[in-house]
């Protein structure tokens, strides 16, 4: 999503869509969706390049798979397997950090769609301040109960 006079609201892009066509954020883009604090924390990060390929985090479960090492489990807190989700949200310290950055207030949103990918159900719910863990708690809550309908 490249941008240049206008800009081209898409509720399903992604951060990276958000780059100009010459690499650099698309600050036009990013003031309709994120306040100015927010695009201070974006801006620190360097844009992506489409030629240096996916940013992948490497764990103990995708060496093991590989054949790299013998053990998929956490080697700094023993959790029995060192997957993604556990280094970015379950790891102790993982929790450290994002209670130290995300701050403020939280909300919780998510859609359910058909084949055709076209929005059936949708929900919005701000949360008030609380951690990582209550959002997904909530997020889940939420699609169940979308999931009922």
């Amino acid at each position: 999503m490249h941008s240049g006079a206008s800009v081209n609201l898409n509720s399903d892009c992604c951060l990276n869509e958000m780059v100009s066509e010459d690499g650099s954020w698309n600050l036009e883009l990013l003031r309709v969706w994120f306040s100015n604090d927010v695009i201070q924390r974006i801006m620190v990060i360097p844009p992506p390049h489409p030629f240096e390929g996916l940013d992948k985090i490497s764990c103990n479960v995708k060496r093991a798979k590989s054949g790299l090492v013998v053990d998929p489990s956490c080697l700094i807190c023993d959790y029995e397997l060192e997957d993604t989700l556990h280094i970015v949200r379950d790891y102790t310290a993982a929790n450290d950090v994002w209670n130290k950055v995300i701050i403020g207030n939280a909300a919780s949103r998510g859609v359910i769609r058909n084949k055709n990918g076209d929005r059936v159900f949708g929900y919005n719910r701000y949360l008030g301040k609380c951690s990582i863990f209550y959002v997904e708690l909530w997020g889940i809550l939420e699609g169940l109960k979308l999931c009922q309908r």
